[in-house]
């Protein structure tokens, strides 16, 4: 298997429940890393099937139900790991107390008040949106939720010395980020035309944004920033898009 498919695969396998076999071929140059120029593409992947879902049920469904089962599937693919990252996220912004304070607070595995508004919020405004967009524009959001992350890698700092942060950060492929950058505008473009760029530029904002939050607050960012970005990235692409 070519290290261009074998890189593509380990992808989905990491940010989906989807498993495509892959041969263990122990530790690879840069790590989880050498994976985040496929990330868009992936979102590619997810977008397209929600997208073939809501075009199936739109047929015999209401929209308002087809945008639940979308919503349903979405979460399912994605085995719900960009929302526990916005749980906890919101959870540990929410009990303050300095660094220490925020980060042991996104390790508690316990709920906060804040932690479930966060998630009944983002699904609202996510299904409110899919109910009155076309068909297509489902395609482009997971797509932008994992070019933010790509981007959150690019500018930021590892929060710990260890975990899905520590792995991810610091990410330094210019050329990946370069030519999947390129891909996104051109997806982006071509469904959406250039009014699509207004969702982008405010993707790219977010992630900016979200980086120098957590620099100034805990000196870097975590496995689960990346997730809160992914899902809020989401949420900005499908209410943007026109």
């Amino acid at each position: 298997m070519s290290n261009f498919f074998r890189q593509f695969f380990e992808a989905i396998n990491f940010l989906t429940i989807i498993h495509v076999p892959v041969k263990d071929e122990g530790d690879q140059p840069g790590g989880l890393a050498r994976l985040i120029p496929w990330f868009p593409a992936v979102g590619l992947l997810l977008g397209l099937l929600v997208y073939l879902l809501f075009r199936l049920t739109q047929n015999f469904l209401a929209v308002p139900i087809c945008a639940v089962l979308v919503l349903m599937a979405w979460e399912i693919i994605t085995g719900g790991l960009h929302l526990d990252g916005l749980a906890d996220t919101v959870d540990g912004v929410a009990a303050g107390g300095g660094k220490e304070g925020i980060l042991r607070a996104m390790r508690d595995e316990r709920l906060g008040v804040f932690a479930v508004a966060a998630i009944v919020l983002v699904l609202l405004a996510k299904w409110s949106a899919i109910g009155s967009l076309p068909a297509q524009s489902l395609i482009l959001a997971p797509i932008l939720g994992r070019w933010a992350m790509m981007v959150l890698a690019r500018i930021s700092s590892p929060a710990r010395e260890e975990g899905i942060g520590k792995a991810f950060v610091p990410f330094r492929n210019d050329q990946g980020l370069a030519i999947s950058t390129a891909g996104v505008l051109a997806v982006a473009i071509f469904l959406e035309g250039f009014s699509a760029l207004i969702a982008v530029g405010a993707v790219f904002l977010l992630a900016l944004g979200v980086s120098r939050f957590f620099q100034s607050r805990t000196g870097g960012i975590t496995g689960d920033v990346f997730g809160f970005t992914c899902e809020v990235a989401e949420m900005l692409a499908l209410i943007l898009v026109f």
